[in-house]
């Protein structure tokens, strides 16, 4: 719990500032902590890293990475390009 504790404190300015829900932020948190067998501290640091690296990304790099590994987010419905159904 304690790590816990300290995993939200040190993403949790971070994580509510980009609208991550508290339930959200617990579970990324809690399978960090549990896949990597790392203390909170460590794990809090990692995900406020993560979302603020995610909040860095530009729509055209996103979208160029996707295109260049043949997972586009756009297709041709009709003659008109739509966001894809995953």
């Amino acid at each position: 719990m304690v790590d816990m504790a300290e995993g939200m404190s040190k993403a949790g300015t971070v994580a509510s500032s980009y609208r991550v829900s508290v339930e959200d932020l617990s579970a990324m948190i809690g399978t960090m902590e549990a896949v990597t067998k790392s203390g909170g501290s460590e794990v809090g640091n990692a995900v406020k890293a993560i979302l603020i690296n995610l909040q860095n990304v530009t729509s055209d790099k996103m979208v160029d990475t996707l295109d260049a590994a043949n997972a586009s987010m756009t297709e041709f419905v009709d003659g008109t390009e739509k966001l894809r159904n995953p």
